[in-house]
């Protein structure tokens, strides 16, 4: 279900200490590469980095929105710091907002503007000087799953009327018109918008993708050669991938905890072939002497995987004076007579291939 914060329509990164203490402190913002973040929120930390807090108090004094849910930190990862005290200082001073629950996150930000207004949560970025804000036409999604505790229950619903055609959006803090790029057409088209006092509406229409990505220019950009390239429609040929490639395998898993393959051992799991070619020798027949080996395959062979084969026979269902007497004791180079019966193919170690369930 989605949480608090995509309910309020808001747009968050989570972060680690990592980045915490390496982030800069401006005008009330934290600032981490080209992300701005004006509010920060301690979900249940009781526990910090010193230098983790040592950012934040810096972030609350340079008049930063700091929020804790729950408990606050009390205690530094290594040993006592004077830095955890200041922390906690500053909500005791009321520089910082404390709340018991994550229901009251709404009400705490709401002296916080958002910079973009939409019915949906938004993705809002700046790449390469550009603003891209990603938006969905469908939230959290449109397909439904309930949960449940039954194995047995394994169902969902989808209703292709929950994804808007149309959504009107209002973005801050810029004055000129977007253009629209149609990952799934592989269009961009500009869009008209209202011109507002902190910024622009635009209407997004969901033609051909059940997502849309508004792009603006870089603020020195004139928008002549962007808008132009935005109307030419000619195809340009970027690489030519026909004829015959190289390819080399490059093993990318860890096998250090066993997970993957038995025993544990450091590096990647052997390159394993799942797959085989399986014919049963006829009386009488050689598939060796055939050429089986070399690829000379029988007209009736078929494709088994590892692991799997036939664990025993079945008939049914059906009912109880239509069912045959159970096979008694079976010896000798016969087979046995299971003409009408089913086979359970599975694997002893990894059950029933491509279950359902």
């Amino acid at each position: 279900q989605p949480g608090v914060l995509d309910r309020d329509r808001r747009d968050y990164d989570v972060l680690d200490d990592a980045s915490l203490q390496r982030a800069s402190v401006e005008n009330g913002a934290l600032i981490i590469g080209a992300e701005r973040y004006r509010a920060v929120i301690l979900p249940g930390c009781y526990v910090l980095e010193a230098a983790s807090a040592e950012t934040l108090v810096r972030f609350v004094e340079s008049g930063g929105l700091l929020i804790a849910i729950g408990a606050l930190p009390a205690l530094s990862v290594v040993a006592e710091s004077e830095s955890i005290a200041a922390l906690r200082q500053c909500f005791v001073d009321g520089r910082a907002r404390h709340i018991d629950d994550a229901e009251a996150l709404p009400q705490a930000l709401a002296s916080l503007p958002r910079t973009v207004d939409a019915p949906v949560p938004t993705l809002h970025r700046r790449i390469d000087g550009r603003d891209v804000i990603f938006v969905p036409a469908a939230t959290p999604y449109a397909t439904r799953q309930e949960r449940n505790r039954s194995w047995l229950a394994v169902a969902y619903t989808f209703d292709p009327d929950d994804y808007q055609r149309s959504m009107r959006v209002v973005v801050r803090g810029v004055h000129n018109a977007p253009e629209l790029w149609d990952a799934y057409a592989g269009t961009r088209r500009n869009l008209p918008v209202e011109v507002l006092d902190d910024g622009i509406a635009v209407d997004i229409p969901f033609d051909s993708s059940p997502a849309a990505l508004l792009i603006w220019p870089p603020p020195d950009d004139d928008g002549v050669a962007h808008a132009n390239l935005s109307r030419s429609d000619e195809a340009v040929t970027l690489a030519d991938l026909s004829g015959e490639w190289e390819v080399s395998i490059e093993p990318t898993l860890e096998n250090q905890f066993g997970d993957l393959a038995r025993p544990a051992h450091a590096g990647a799991p052997p390159v394993q072939t799942w797959h085989f070619h399986h014919c049963v020798e006829a009386p009488g027949e050689d598939g060796v002497a055939l050429g089986w080996p070399a690829g000379a395959f029988p007209a009736a062979d078929e494709m088994v995987m590892a692991t799997f084969g036939p664990q025993g026979w079945f008939l049914g269902p059906l009912a109880a004076d239509q069912l045959p007497a159970p096979y008694g004791a079976h010896g000798g180079d016969e087979g046995l007579q299971v003409i009408g019966w089913q086979s359970a193919v599975y694997s002893l170690s990894r059950g029933v291939r491509r279950d359902p369930i």
